[in-house]
């Protein structure tokens, strides 16, 4: 694997107005997402938890280990992995800080919002992987999400696209399992995009220092 690009080669982009319409959405998508937790579970939601939830147990085994990517301790790995094939200490430890971040906020968030999980929801469910807690939002969805925030820039487009797949598959899987609603990885995958925003702009910054 050839790795290509730091921050800086990357038009020396450390915020623009697109950052912010991203961050934008993302944070109106947050808590939105948070609005409608509280008031249940619409029967959109519902009906898509069964679409997915109900696919055959087959696809579980080969879905855990892409899964564990969006865990604190498959993350600070990615993390880690990322530092030393960019060879800056400053990608690593900004992408580990990233991760756990986005883990240390979405249990906040769960605390704050108190949504049930699928069960709890009164739902019936197939649960591949027990979880405990509460539901909104999934920590998973959005320790995948931050990491791809910060690692994107340092990727070629093919990759680039291959790591946000692998956030959207954690995110999918985590419902799969029975650990999540589907509002619970949207929720997760915004949160992930404003901590993965806030890490990237001072890794960039960072980065621009040091080069002048």
């Amino acid at each position: 694997m050839r790795w290509s690009r730091s921050v800086v080669a990357v038009g020396e982009r450390v915020w623009t107005r697109r950052d912010t319409r991203r961050v934008v959405v993302a944070g109106a998508t947050l808590a939105g997402g948070a609005l409608v937790a509280w008031a249940g579970v619409p029967d959109l939601e519902r009906s898509v938890f069964r679409a997915v939830n109900g696919l055959p147990d087959a696809l579980y085994a080969p879905a855990w280990v892409p899964m564990q990517s969006g865990s604190l301790v498959g993350g600070l790995l990615l993390a880690t992995a990322l530092g030393v094939t960019t060879r800056r200490v400053t990608v690593g430890a900004l992408a580990a800080g990233a991760v756990t971040a986005a883990w240390v906020v979405a249990k906040e968030v769960k605390d704050l919002v108190e949504r049930e999980r699928p069960l709890g929801a009164g739902l019936e469910a197939e649960v591949r992987d027990a979880s405990v807690g509460w539901g909104y939002v999934s920590g998973h969805s959005a320790v995948a999400f931050a990491l791809y925030a910060v690692a994107a820039p340092h990727l070629r487009t093919p990759w680039r696209r291959a790591a946000l797949g692998l956030a959207g598959f954690v995110a999918v899987a985590r419902v799969y399992s029975g650990a999540h609603l589907p509002l619970d990885i949207v929720g997760g995958a915004a949160l992930g995009v404003i901590v993965g925003e806030a890490f990237r702009v001072v890794e960039a910054t960072v980065a621009e220092r040091w080069r002048t």
